[in-house]
């Protein structure tokens, strides 16, 4: 079959332009350092690739959650667990007032200790984390929760809510207890109704004062104890849960990072051996179709 001298041209200038198409996109790949870099390249990976950044940057969000979660969480164990040394010291006051070794002068010391011991507690409760927000004062966080009456009772201001913080998808986790059920509703041995512990100081310390034993109030001293125990162990849970949804969603993020690369990254050393090739084959295509192109019949008779 003879080929035209037309059709020769332009099969070789398709060819050239194929070869320099080919090289634009190497070189592009060596710039970006990226083999994936529109939908058209592999629409399938790059879906894939699209949904691994996606997630990841939700990542980025949880992340941002979490650090909250955890700074809340952790502020809250600690206060608990100065609520838990208060109660100690409050049962040992209380056991102490119940001594008939103990005069009306000795009780009326135990009972300032007392007092002391709960405005400590209250400063406790009234902690805020660092954007400035009341950490028990459930849902209203700019309200102070705890506050001394002109009766010298302590009040409560806040509301019952839990401040929830999503920390994965579908995965949420409370970053406080309310100050409502950790310091108002103490759970009393023997089916009492439940009180609040600055009630329940407030009148050990008035019974010391007066004179009278505090024996009635050991029990509900250790039954505050026993409360504070339990609410620092939910803190300590939740914490331990935050955690673990990090380390598993660090654990993914970098599986996908990895995953990501297999797809999406470009081999920028077999990308320069194939650009000197490509360019190597380019050079010797236009050699010869410079010099094939200058040939004619007038060559030949010569």
């Amino acid at each position: 079959m003879q080929i035209s001298t037309k059709q020769f041209f332009a099969s070789q200038l398709a060819s050239m332009a194929d070869s320099q198409s080919k090289i634009g996109r190497l070189q592009q790949e060596i710039s970006t350092g990226k083999k994936l870099i529109q939908p058209s390249d592999d629409p399938s990976a790059y879906a894939k690739v699209s949904a691994l950044k996606q997630s990841e940057a939700s990542s980025v969000q949880y992340n941002r959650n979490m650090s909250v979660a955890k700074q809340r969480l952790s502020q809250e164990e600690n206060a608990l667990s100065e609520a838990c040394n208060a109660a100690i010291r409050l049962r040992e006051l209380s056991i102490a007032g119940a001594s008939d070794t103990y005069g009306p002068s000795d009780r009326q010391t135990l009972a300032t200790e007392m007092r002391q011991v709960s405005e400590q507690l209250a400063s406790v409760a009234n902690i805020t984390d660092s954007n400035g927000d009341y950490l028990f004062s459930g849902f209203q966080s700019k309200v102070k929760p705890f506050v001394l009456d002109e009766h010298g009772v302590i009040q409560f201001n806040g509301d019952s809510g839990r401040r929830e913080i999503e920390i994965a998808k579908g995965v949420r986790t409370a970053s406080s207890s309310s100050g409502a059920e950790i310091f108002m509703q103490v759970r009393l041995p023997n089916g009492q109704q439940s009180e609040s512990i600055f009630d329940i100081v407030k009148a050990a310390a008035d019974a010391l004062e007066a004179g009278e034993s505090s024996k009635d109030y050991v029990d509900k001293m250790k039954a505050a104890l026993n409360h504070f125990t339990v609410y620092q162990t939910i803190a300590g849970s939740r914490l331990q849960k935050v955690e673990s949804v990090q380390q598993l969603g660090e654990n993914s993020v970098a599986s996908g990072k990895i995953m990501r690369a297999g797809m999406e990254d470009a081999n920028i050393e077999q990308l320069a051996t194939d650009m000197q090739h490509s360019l190597l084959l380019l050079n010797a295509s236009q050699t010869t179709f410079s010099r094939i192109s200058q040939l004619s019949l007038f060559n030949y008779m010569k």
